[in-house]
C-alpha cells in the first residue's frame, strides 16, 4: 500500500464504511455534515488502533508507542514513522500489509508533521530546524486540519510564512521537547515544568540560533584581496585616472638580484613592495613620485585583513562543528562526550618517481577521524566518526577507517596518521567526564568545545603553510597568484560561504545548494521571501534544492517570550474528549477561536453567519472530561453541537452542559448559587484574604504563575476556574493566582457581552454605552452572584430623572477605586438593594407581571404615546426596555446589566434592535426566557413606576444616592 492517503479516502467512501459511519452518527445523535460519516469512521479506526489515547492519553504517545523516545533523537522523520509501523505489527494491532495505512491514520491525528513529504535529511528530530518545522505545521493545521500531512516540506514552510504563530502552548511544548533532547531539562512524564525551566530552554534555544546565525555571517566575511587593497592605496597616493594596471615600468638597479625582467604596472609595484628604482617612457606615470618610494604598506594591510578573516573563519567553523555534534543521535553524542578520544588525519604525500627520496607532504584532507572508546553495559565499545566539513556532516565509519594501510593513487599516497593538536589539554582526550546527566549538553559542553578546537587546528587555517599559500613568494607571478589562492582557499574550504553571500545579496538562483551543505540548519530554520520562493520553485533545480529554498532562506526563527498563561500542562496530559480531531479543533485555543469568530473589527461576521444558518450560535463553555473549556457551538434540534468556524460547519455528537457565554456572573435569584462550587469559591476567596493570609494571596495575585498548578489546563472557562478555586486545601497563594485569572476572564467576558449587543443593535442613530456588571464585580466582588435586578431598577429610576449617565459613570468609578469611602458606600447600597429585589418576584417590586413575547414587548413600546419603562425578567436575569417622551422628542432604550445601555433615535431601529436582543440575534441565544419547552418564548414583564421604590424594604433615599456623582 504505497499511497496510504489515497487508500484511506477509498476506504472511507466504501459502502461498508459509510454504513458504519451512519450507524455511529445515529447512535450518538450526531449532526449530519458532508464529512460526518467519514469523521465517525476515522474516530472508530483511531479508537480501535489506539484505545490508550482515549483511556489514558499522553502527549507524544500513540498506540502504546512513544514518539519521543531516546532511540529516535537525532533521527529523520522517516525513521520514526518506520518505528511506529513496526510497533503496530509487533504488538499485533495490524498485519504487515495494513501497517502503512494504520500508521498514516494514527499520525494524521497526533503527529501530522511526520507525514509531510520530502523532509530534508538535515531536519532531524531534536534539531532547531525541526522545532520551526513543527511550528509551521501547527500554523497550517490550525486553519486547515488534516492539510499538512498531504503537503511537501517546501510547501509547508512556504505557506506557513503568511500565517500567525501557533498558540503559545504549542510552541512551549515543542521547546520543551527540544530542551529535553538537548539536555537542558529532564523529561517529565506529566510535563509539569516550572516557568523558570521553560524560560531556561527558550533562552538557550535563542542563544543557539544567534550563535549559528553569527557563525553563518562570519563564514561569509569579506575575503581579503591584495589587488583591491593595492588599487585603493595607489588612488590615495597618486589620485584617480592613472593607468595603474598598464605594464610600462621597468626596474633600474646595479644589483642584479633586484633587477626584474620584463615590464610591470604600478599595481605590480604596489603589490610587490620591493625597494628598487623604476623608469618609464609613459608620460602619464608619475615616475618621480614613485621613486620617492612612498610607504603604501599593501602587504601589511593585506596581512591584517587576512588575520581578521581567519579569526572569523575560526569562530564560524568551531560553531559549525558544535552544531553538527549537537544534532547527532543520543548514543553518538554520548560516545563523543563520555568516551576516550583519539584523533586521526588523512594526509597526502607525493612519492618521488625515483624511489630514493622519502614521500613529501602535499596536503591534508578536510576530514578528521575521531575514535571513541566507552564502556556500555559493562562492555568496551569502539566507534569511529568522520567529521566532514565540506559536506557538513558527521558520519559513522568502521574501525577499518583508521586501521587500514596507506592508499596510493598514481604518485599520491594517503596516510591515516594520529593527530595531537598543539597546545591542547593533553588530559582532555583521556578524561572521561562524570556521567552525571543522562543527556549531554552537546552544543555547549567542554568536550564539544575541545573537539571543535581540535578540528580547526587540524585544518591549519592561518598556520605557516596556509599563510605562505595565501601570501605567495617574492616573485611577481607568485605574488599575483597568491591573492587568488587566498580567495580559492576560503571558497574551497567552506562551499556554503558562497551560497551565504549569494543569498545575502538576493541572488537565490546562484545560491541554490543541496541541503547536505546547510551547515547550520539555517536554510531550514529561517524565513524566506515568498517571491523568491516562487522563483526557486519554477527553476529546474533538484527536488531537494526546491524543498530547501521554497521553505526558508538564511535567517533564524527566534522564539519570543511565551505567555505563562498558555498552559502547556493540560495539553501535555490531555483528556479523553480531546483525543479526536474534532474536539482538538473545538478546544484548540479558546481565545484563538474567540478572536477568529469576533473578526478583526469586532463584527462577529462568522458568528452571525452561523446564527443565520443554524438558528442559534454562541461562544460558551462546555465540559471536557473533568474540566470546562471555552469554545463555539450552534443549536439545532434541541441540542448544542460543536462548530468549526474555519469550515463554518457543525460537527460531532451533542455537547453536554454547553453554556453560552453571556458575561454575567450569576443568576437573578439570590437564593440560587452560581453552581455547586460557588460556596467553596466564596469561602476560599474570603479565607485567602484574612490578615494572616493576605501577603500570600497578594503574592499569588501579583506575580504568581497559574500554569504551575497541576490541575490548570488551557482554554479553561470561567466556570472551570471557579471549580479550581473552590477545591479544599487551596493555599492562599494558589487562590491569588486563580483570582487574578478569574478577574481577567471576567473582564474579557464583559467586553464580549458588550460587543455582542452592539452587533445586534448597530444601526444609524443607535448608541451603545457599554457597562457590564461583570466588569464591575471583577473589581469589586469577584464572588458576587450578580446584581442585575438592583441595577435594572436603579437604571429605570435614573432614566426617569435623566441621570443614567451618572449611574453608569459611578459603576466605573467604583470599580476603578473600590476602597474609597464613597465607593464603599455605593457598593454597599447597591448590594443591599439587590438583597431586596434579587429574586424573580421581588425584581418586579410587587407589580403586576405579564408574560410577553418579544414581539408583544416591541408592540407595547411602539404604541405607547407617553414615557414607559418595562422590567423584563428572564429565568435568571433582569433587563429593562422603554420609551421616553420629553419636550416633544421621543427616544427608546434598552438596558442589559451584562452589556450596557442602548438608546434608539428611531422607531425602526428600536423594533429591529429589540427583536435581535430578545428573539433572533446573537445576544438572544444567551438568554433564558420562559416557554422553550412549549415553543413560545416569553418574558416576565412589569411596568416600572418611581413609587415602586417606596416599598417597605426599599431605602428609596439610598437608592437615589446611587445616581449622585462619586
Amino acid at each position: 500500500m504505497q499511497e496510504p492517503a489515497q487508500a484511506l479516502q477509498t476506504l472511507l467512501k466504501s459502502p461498508k464504511a459509510q454504513a458504519i459511519g451512519q450507524a455511529v452518527q445515529d447512535g450518538l445523535n450526531g449532526i449530519a455534515t458532508p464529512t460526518s460519516l467519514g469523521d465517525y469512521v476515522m474516530a472508530a479506526i483511531n479508537i480501535g488502533l489506539d484505545r490508550e489515547s482515549v483511556e489514558q492519553p499522553r502527549r507524544q504517545s500513540v498506540a502504546g508507542f512513544d514518539l519521543g523516545q531516546e532511540a529516535y533523537w537525532g533521527m529523520p522523520a522517516a525513521t520514526v514513522v518506520d518505528g511506529l509501523s513496526r510497533h503496530l505489527v509487533t504488538a499485533g494491532r495490524v498485519t504487515q500489509a495494513e501497517a502503512k495505512l494504520a500508521t498514516h491514520v494514527l499520525l494524521a491525528r497526533v503527529a501530522p508533521q511526520l507525514l509531510v513529504q520530502d523532509i530534508p535529511g538535515s531536519v532531524v528530530n531534536g534539531s532547531q530546524a525541526w522545532v520551526n518545522f513543527c511550528r509551521a505545521v501547527a500554523k497550517i493545521e490550525a486553519i486547515a486540519p488534516g492539510t499538512a500531512s498531504q503537503m511537501s516540506y517546501g510547501h509547508v514552510m512556504s505557506a506557513a510564512q503568511a500565517l500567525n504563530d501557533p498558540p503559545d502552548h504549542i510552541t512551549q511544548a515543542l521547546l520543551l521537547d527540544w530542551g529535553v533532547i538537548n539536555g537542558l531539562v529532564a523529561r517529565k512524564e506529566d510535563a509539569l515544568y516550572t516557568p523558570q525551566e521553560v524560560e531556561t530552554v527558550r533562552t538557550a534555544f535563542n542563544q543557539q540560533i544567534n550563535e549559528r546565525t553569527t557563525a553563518s555571517e562570519l563564514l561569509g566575511a569579506s575575503i581579503p584581496s591584495r589587488k583591491a587593497i593595492a588599487l585603493e592605496k595607489l588612488k590615495q597616493q597618486f589620485g584617480e585616472g592613472l593607468p595603474f594596471e598598464e605594464k610600462c615600468l621597468t626596474t633600474v638597479s646595479d644589483d642584479k638580484s633586484k633587477q626584474l625582467d620584463g615590464k610591470h604596472s604600478m599595481l605590480d609595484m604596489a603589490m610587490m613592495g620591493i625597494n628598487v628604482r623604476w623608469k618609464t617612457d609613459d608620460s602619464r606615470i608619475p615616475i618621480d613620485a614613485i621613486n620617492e618610494r612612498p610607504r603604501l604598506n599593501v602587504n601589511g594591510e593585506f596581512l591584517g585583513q587576512y588575520e581578521t578573516a581567519v579569526d572569523s573563519l575560526e569562530k564560524g567553523v568551531k560553531t559549525q562543528i558544535r552544531h553538527l555534534i549537537s544534532e547527532l543521535p543520543l548514543e553518538d553524542r554520548k560516545n563523543l562526550e563520555l568516551g576516550k578520544i583519539d584523533l586521526y588525519q588523512k594526509n597526502q604525500y607525493v612519492i618521488d618517481t625515483g624511489f630514493i627520496n622519502p614521500p613529501v607532504f602535499r596536503s591534508r584532507r578536510n576530514e578528521l577521524l575521531i575514535k571513541t572508546q566507552r564502556m556500555v553495559d559493562g562492555k568496551p565499545q569502539v566507534c569511529v566518526y568522520e567529521v566532514d566539513i565540506l559536506n557538513s556532516r558527521i558520519i559513522k565509519r568502521s574501525e577499518a577507517a583508521i586501521t587500514r594501510g596507506d592508499q596510493r593513487n598514481s604518485n599520491i599516497q594517503t596516510r591515516i596518521e594520529k593527530f595531537i593538536p598543539d597546545d591542547h589539554d593533553r588530559q582532555a582526550p583521556e578524561k572521561t567526564p562524570v556521567d552525571s546527566a543522562p543527556v549531554p549538553l552537546s552544543f555547549t559542553s567542554a568536550r564539544t568545545h575541545y573537539l571543535a578546537d581540535a578540528f580547526f587546528k587540524h585544518l591549519d587555517i592561518g598556520g605557516h603553510d596556509q599563510r605562505t599559500q595565501a601570501f605567495g613568494t617574492t616573485t611577481l607571478d607568485q605574488q599575483k597568484a597568491g591573492g587568488e589562492r587566498v580567495k580559492e582557499f576560503f571558497l574551497n574550504l567552506i562551499p556554503l560561504r558562497s551560497a551565504i553571500v549569494n543569498f545575502r545579496q538576493g541572488d537565490y538562483e546562484s545560491g541554490l545548494i543541496d541541503l547536505g551543505l546547510d551547515a547550520f540548519g539555517l536554510l531550514t530554520a529561517g524565513y524566506g521571501a515568498g517571491a523568491k520562493v516562487a522563483k526557486v520553485a519554477s527553476t529546474g533545480a533538484s527536488t531537494a534544492v526546491k524543498a530547501a529554498h521554497a521553505g526558508r532562506i538564511i535567517g533564524g526563527a527566534l522564539i519570543s517570550a511565551l505567555n505563562p498563561l498558555s498552559g502547556a500542562k493540560g495539553l501535555a496530559i490531555g483528556t479523553a474528549a480531546l483525543a479526536t480531531q474534532g474536539a482538538r479543533m473545538f478546544s484548540h485555543s479558546g481565545q484563538w477561536l474567540i478572536n477568529k469568530v469576533r473578526g478583526a473589527s469586532g463584527s462577529y461576521d462568522l458568528l452571525k453567519a452561523a446564527n443565520k444558518e443554524y438558528g442559534a450560535a454562541a461562544l460558551g463553555s462546555y465540559k471536557v472530561a473533568e474540566g470546562s473549556v471555552d469554545g463555539v457551538a450552534v443549536h439545532r434540534n434541541g441540542n448544542w453541537y460543536a462548530y468549526n468556524p474555519l469550515k463554518q460547519e457543525a460537527f460531532g455528537a451533542p455537547l453536554q452542559h454547553f453554556t453560552p457565554l453571556n458575561g454575567r456572573p450569576g443568576p437573578i435569584d439570590a437564593g440560587a448559587p452560581i453552581g455547586p462550587h460557588h460556596e467553596g469559591f466564596k469561602n476560599n476567596l474570603e479565607r485567602a484574604q484574612w490578615p494572616h493570609n493576605r501577603a500570600d494571596f497578594n503574592r499569588g495575585f501579583e506575580s504568581g504563575d497559574v500554569t504551575r498548578l497541576r490541575d490548570y489546563y488551557p482554554d479553561i472557562s470561567a466556570q472551570g476556574l471557579i471549580e479550581l478555586i473552590s477545591k479544599p486545601g487551596r493555599t492562599a497563594e494558589e487562590i491569588g493566582m486563580l483570582a487574578k485569572e478569574i478577574k481577567s476572564k471576567a473582564i474579557e467576558n464583559a467586553q464580549y457581552a458588550s460587543h455582542l449587543l452592539n452587533c445586534d443593535v448597530d444601526a444609524p442613530g443607535v448608541r451603545l454605552f457599554p457597562a457590564s456588571q461583570t466588569h464591575y464585580h471583577a473589581h469589586v466582588d469577584p464572588a458576587s452572584r450578580g446584581e442585575c435586578a438592583a441595577m435594572a431598577n436603579t437604571m429605570a429610576l435614573a432614566i426617569e430623572h435623566g441621570k443614567e449617565d451618572v449611574f453608569l459613570t459611578n459603576l466605573y468609578r467604583a470599580a476603578d477605586a473600590p476602597l474609597t469611602p464613597e465607593s464603599q458606600t455605593f457598593i454597599k447600597t447597591l448590594r443591599t438593594f439587590q438583597d431586596v429585589v434579587g429574586d424573580k418576584k421581588s425584581f418586579h417590586l410587587d407589580q403586576t407581571v405579564t408574560k410577553c413575547t418579544a414581539a408583544q414587548i416591541i408592540e407595547d413600546l411602539t404604541n405607547s404615546p407617553t414615557s414607559k419603562t418595562l422590567r423584563i425578567g428572564e429565568k435568571d436575569h433582569g433587563l429593562l426596555a422603554g420609551i421616553k417622551v420629553k419636550n416633544g422628542e421621543t427616544e427608546w432604550f434598552f438596558y442589559d446589566p451584562d452589556a450596557g445601555l442602548v438608546k434608539f433615535q428611531t422607531l425602526q431601529s428600536m423594533q429591529e434592535g429589540l427583536d435581535k436582543a430578545l428573539s433572533s440575534g446573537l445576544t438572544a441565544v444567551t438568554r433564558r426566557p420562559y416557554g422553550k419547552k412549549h415553543g413560545t418564548l416569553t418574558y416576565n414583564v412589569s411596568e416600572f413606576q418611581a413609587r415602586d421604590l417606596a416599598a417597605d424594604k426599599v431605602d428609596g433615599a439610598a437608592v437615589a444616592q446611587l445616581m449622585t456623582p462619586l
